[in-house]
């Protein structure tokens, strides 16, 4: 059972989300087209005509996540489920968001974050060696295996 410090009124998913620089950052052109076959994986910025183009999208998105989603999630002690890696670009801006608003809850946050993931060689390709994914393996006993 998940023991929560709040009991949530309100259940946010935050999808997986596509088409953003950060999802494909880390991926080789090969793996862009497979993705993406259409002429897409050449451009720069991917779904996005221009660099202005993409950087207004993800301004609009971080101020969506502070002024609406964040407000919504402490008013409802919100469960939030979102992924756990930052290719997912609402869930890294929004994880972001809370990191920049954290001072602003006395104490501790008034709604949960689960952060999950299906993409564990992500992490694997993560080589910074205080990496939270580390501490949270040796943590726990069925990954330790």
């Amino acid at each position: 059972a998940l023991e929560l410090p709040n009991k949530p009124k309100l259940l946010i998913v935050l999808q997986s989300s596509s088409g953003f620089r950060q999802q494909w950052k880390g991926l080789r052109r090969q793996e862009c087209q497979i993705w993406h076959p259409v002429g897409v994986a050449e451009r720069e910025f991917f779904t996005f005509a221009s660099g202005a183009e993409c950087r207004t999208a993800e301004m609009k998105l971080e101020r969506f996540c502070s002024e609406v989603l964040i407000p919504l999630a402490v008013q409802t002690n919100a469960l939030v489920v979102c992924d756990a890696v930052q290719q997912s670009h609402l869930s890294s801006t929004f994880l972001r968001m809370v990191r920049i608003q954290r001072a602003a809850f006395s104490g501790d946050m008034p709604f949960s974050v689960v952060a999950i993931t299906d993409e564990i060689h992500t992490l694997y390709a993560n080589s910074r060696k205080r990496a939270h994914w580390r501490r949270l393996r040796q943590a726990s006993k069925a990954w330790i295996k």
